[in-house]
């Protein structure tokens, strides 16, 4: 999956706030770690890069700049500015930026352009997986199975999205937990995941699927068998039934009054 790196100049709220409800795997990098930046960058595909530029002093902050634009020749370059140096953007698109908000840009707007520029780099393709007969679309976050739809929430979203890209293999708790960790920014426990599951399954079971855990391995999603049906021998069960009637009609049953006459 494709990687945000975020770098900032100065510590602020502003990362927090922006990729709260994110599905994107981000990356938080301070400025004056430039070098571990480009040595992680070696590992992921980088598809979009947020300098958060918010310093006084934007010479300093030029130069950087055109360092992660010769490091990420083909990642965008989203630029968030301090409020008095906003006169100053076309420095930084000059500088090879894509883009650039000021700070004081409210935080849904700031997160509908990230938004923007990744759908923008993911192409025209629905952003959605298929399984069997049934269709996860994780942008509206509703599964799509026959004439049935069902609405999951953000989190149930992510964790059936790692279920389906995985499903040919078993994740143990601490990996589901990992990975929510990293799509979230949010640490997940591991010993949650029973509970992040159980959530799920209660939604996708009335559509024949289940998140199954299975000992020693870990999870994995089947599809929910339904239960066999009891067949019973009904021709035997019919002629015993004739039988009993038989023996009513004998005289062995019949009432003391027509046995002694």
């Amino acid at each position: 999956m494709n990687s945000v790196f975020w770098i900032r100049t100065a510590k602020s709220n502003l990362f927090n706030e922006a990729t709260r409800n994110q599905s994107h795997i981000f990356r938080l990098f301070e400025a004056d770690q430039i070098d571990k930046i480009f040595s992680t960058s070696a590992k992921e595909i980088v598809s979009l890069v947020v300098f958060e530029a918010i310093s006084r002093f934007p010479i300093s902050e030029l130069n950087i700049l055109r360092e992660i634009v010769r490091k990420f020749p083909k990642a965008m370059i989203l630029v968030i500015l301090a409020s008095q140096v906003k006169n100053q953007g076309v420095l930084f698109l000059d500088a090879g930026a894509d883009r650039y908000l000021c700070n004081e840009s409210s935080v849904r707007l700031i997160t509908a352009m990230i938004n923007s520029l990744m759908n923008r780099i993911a192409g025209p393709s629905v952003n959605s997986i298929d399984y069997k007969s049934l269709r996860l679309e994780e942008r509206s976050q509703t599964i799509f199975h026959k004439d049935a739809r069902v609405h999951l929430t953000h989190q149930e979203t992510l964790l059936l999205g790692l279920m389906l890209k995985s499903r040919t293999k078993y994740l143990s708790s601490i990996e589901i937990a990992k990975s929510l960790t990293l799509l979230t920014n949010y640490p997940a426990k591991p010993e949650l995941v029973r509970l992040y599951v159980h959530r799920v399954n209660r939604k996708i079971e009335t559509i024949n699927f289940v998140i199954k855990n299975k000992r020693n391995f870990g999870y994995k999603l089947e599809l929910l068998n339904p239960a066999p049906a009891i067949k019973t021998n009904l021709s035997g069960f019919h002629a015993l039934s004739i039988q009993w009637h038989g023996i009513y009609r004998s005289n062995l049953l019949q009432s003391p009054r027509n046995k002694f006459q």
